[in-house]
C-alpha cells in the first residue's frame, strides 16, 4: 500500500489572542452580542485585520480572536481594557468590569480547533452601515482619539 503524502504545514499568516472577560460577556450567545464584540475589537485593530473568534463551552468567560499576522501595532490591543473607558453609557455594573487581552499560546487554527474551540467567522455584513463614530455601545472618545493603525 502506498504511503500517504505528508500534510503540508499550515500557513503562518494569522495570529491568536486570548480575551478574558470579553465585552459583552459570552459574545457567542446571540448574533447581536457577536456583532458588538467584533465591532469593539475592530475599533482597536481595524475591520480588515479581524478574521474570526473562537469560544469554548467549558470556558464561558474566555474568547480567542484570530487576526492577520501583519497589520497594526498589536500593542494597542493587548492589555487591560476597562469597560468604563470604552463604553459610551456603561451601567454601574459594567463600569466595574475589565477585559484583558494577551497573546494566545495556540499558534494555528488547527491547534485551536483540536483544543475544543468553536469558530465563529466574522461576517463583513456586520460592518455595513456601521462606523466607530456612530456605534451606540462600545466606542468612546478615547478609542476614536487614537488612530487605528
Amino acid at each position: 500500500m502506498p504511503k500517504r503524502a505528508p500534510t503540508p504545514p499550515p500557513a503562518d499568516d494569522t495570529r491568536f489572542f486570548t480575551v478574558v472577560n470579553p465585552y459583552p460577556e459570552q459574545p457567542y450567545m446571540t448574533l447581536d452580542d457577536s456583532r458588538r464584540f467584533t465591532r469593539w475589537i475592530t475599533c482597536i485593530i481595524g475591520e480588515d485585520h479581524l478574521l474570526a473568534f473562537y469560544h469554548k463551552p467549558k470556558s464561558p468567560n474566555v474568547v480567542l480572536i484570530e487576526t492577520l499576522k501583519i497589520g497594526p501595532d498589536f500593542d494597542r490591543l493587548m492589555g487591560e481594557h476597562r469597560w468604563s473607558e470604552f463604553l459610551k453609557k456603561p451601567s454601574p455594573a459594567e463600569s466595574r468590569e475589565v477585559s484583558s487581552i494577551f497573546p494566545c499560546t495556540l499558534a494555528t487554527s488547527r491547534m485551536v480547533q483540536k483544543a475544543g474551540w468553536v469558530c465563529r467567522d466574522v461576517s463583513s455584513s456586520w460592518f455595513r452601515k456601521w462606523s466607530p463614530q456612530t456605534d451606540r455601545y462600545a466606542v468612546s472618545r478615547l478609542l476614536l482619539a487614537r488612530p487605528l493603525y
